[in-house]
């Protein structure tokens, strides 16, 4: 059951339940005051919750502050939460917004803190690296004592699990949830007794709530790399078949097969991934093959929930209250559908409150654009381009050109590459320093041509404007 909350109805009630300004509730920001209609949406939220709902679906605009709002509730509850974001960028995001938030990542964002230790550099030279990261550490070396060693990753865990507010992307929280116990990192050499998963919290917060679904599939996805079979003796699989059902009864023979229980290697890395292969082997023979479906690449096979509610039970179900926020979320019961949850739901829609006229939306049919579009569809496009850049009003401004692939950022570069204020961001991989030489343009009049800055991102007074180039379509090789 869905329950629509008209905040406009009784916004003087909500307003009463927050305090006048952030700083009263020990939340640091510049100004120390709210939002317009931040207090009635903090107020709306706590209500909810307060009330008995069991999940509250927030729709409000961007630029309305909602990492500030979710921060507001959680203090006021005196409740601890995890906020769920959709990308590591969102979660180094979500910090520079709230500083009293604690982050902590999955293990290959942080660098080992013992490299001399034994075998080091076989593990060093299979991967032909000259550094190790703490997931490689753990994976290939079983690292006894990350508190001893100073592991990084051990210690942003234990700090996390103490904050009142842990900062987690999906995949990783997946993972993490699905300990009941937790010893290693959370105690100290002195304590060494095991303790209830201190991530299972009575609230979550899900940031752009929008992307949950596509968010939770992915993170419960498995893979299965074809070298690693090879190499390991598994010499046979389905491989020209896209039948759930076919690799699931494969699944089911292969972990019988008793050679390959007895593998053994003194290759640290191969061994290591025989061990995560063998537990991929194991999920994989208990999908149920209707509510699953395969993508085949060329080296290495994949298997994803069709819906998130099928894989409710390893990430949402963990938490008695939750709140999805986004400023597209859609219609809220097909949201509650694909994300399977149950219970009472409020649904609170906040409007915007920029005028209209400082957000205007032009359009410009100039040419149209497909993959077999020649020189001259992308010469009038950059020449379109040009002309908006060189408007009055976006002379002395920065902005973000969105484009629908790496691609077509390449086949703009000749025409508008003799252009000093054109970033041309060409490779997911140089995202991060793109958007920090962006904001760091301070005063100056940038453009970013991208394909991925498209949700979460948030740069307050940097964008002067936005140009829409391609909007694209969806993949068209996603077998859902």
């Amino acid at each position: 059951m869905i329950t629509i909350i008209d905040l406009a109805r009784d916004a003087g009630t909500y307003e009463s339940m927050t305090p006048e300004r952030p700083s009263d509730l020990g939340l640091i920001v510049e100004p120390d005051a709210w939002w317009p209609k931040q207090r009635q949406t903090i107020g709306a939220i706590l209500s909810c919750l307060i009330g008995g709902y069991d999940n509250v679906l927030l729709n409000a605009p961007a630029g309305s502050g909602k990492t500030l709002v979710s921060a507001a509730v959680c203090k006021l509850r005196h409740s601890k939460a995890i906020v769920l974001t959709h990308t590591l960028a969102l979660q180094d995001q979500y910090l520079r917004t709230a500083s009293w938030a604690v982050t902590i990542k999955g293990k290959s964002n942080y660098k080992c803190g013992d490299p001399e230790q034994k075998n080091a550099w076989q593990v060093l030279a299979a991967l032909g690296k000259d550094s190790l990261t703490a997931e490689e550490c753990d994976d290939y070396l079983e690292c006894s004592n990350p508190w001893r060693n100073g592991c990084p990753y051990f210690q942003a865990l234990g700090q996390a699990a103490e904050a009142d507010i842990a900062v987690l992307n999906y995949a990783y929280a997946v993972r993490i949830l699905s300990q009941k116990y937790m010893k290693r990192g959370l105690c100290t050499p002195e304590d060494d007794l095991p303790r209830l998963n201190p991530f299972r919290r009575p609230l979550l917060i899900c940031d752009e709530g929008h992307l949950a679904n596509d968010a939770i599939v992915t993170a419960c996805s498995l893979e299965l790399w074809h070298g690693v079979m090879r190499k390991v003796g598994i010499g046979r699989w389905p491989d020209y078949s896209n039948d759930a059902l076919a690799w699931k009864v494969w699944a089911e023979q292969v972990r019988m097969v008793p050679s390959l229980g007895r593998f053994k290697t003194p290759d640290l890395v191969l061994q290591a991934r025989y061990q995560n292969l063998i537990e991929r082997l194991r999920q994989l023979s208990l999908i149920n093959p209707d509510d699953w479906i395969v993508q085949r690449e060329e080296k290495k096979t994949k298997f994803y929930p069709i819906w998130a509610r099928l894989v409710t039970d390893r990430l949402l179900d963990y938490f008695p209250s939750k709140l999805i926020m986004s400023a597209t979320l859609g219609d809220p019961k097909l949201l509650c559908e694909k994300l399977g949850l149950q219970g009472n739901t409020a649904y609170i829609d906040v409007p915007s409150t920029f005028p209209v006229a400082n957000r205007p939306v032009h359009y410009w049919p100039v040419v149209s654009l497909s993959k077999d579009s020649g020189d001259d569809a992308f010469e009038a496009l950059s020449t379109a381009i040009k002309h908006i850049v060189n408007q009055p009003y976006c002379t002395d401004k920065k902005g973000i050109i969105h484009v629908a692939s790496y691609k077509m950022v390449s086949q703009l570069r000749p025409y508008l590459g003799s252009y000093p204020r054109f970033l041309f961001h060409e490779e997911i991989k140089h995202r991060e320093n793109m958007v920090a030489y962006f904001r760091e343009d301070t005063g100056g009049n940038s453009v970013i041509i991208t394909p991925s800055l498209t949700t979460g991102f948030d740069l307050p007074y940097d964008i002067g404007f936005q140009i829409i180039a391609k909007v694209p379509f969806a993949y068209l090789g996603d077998p859902l």
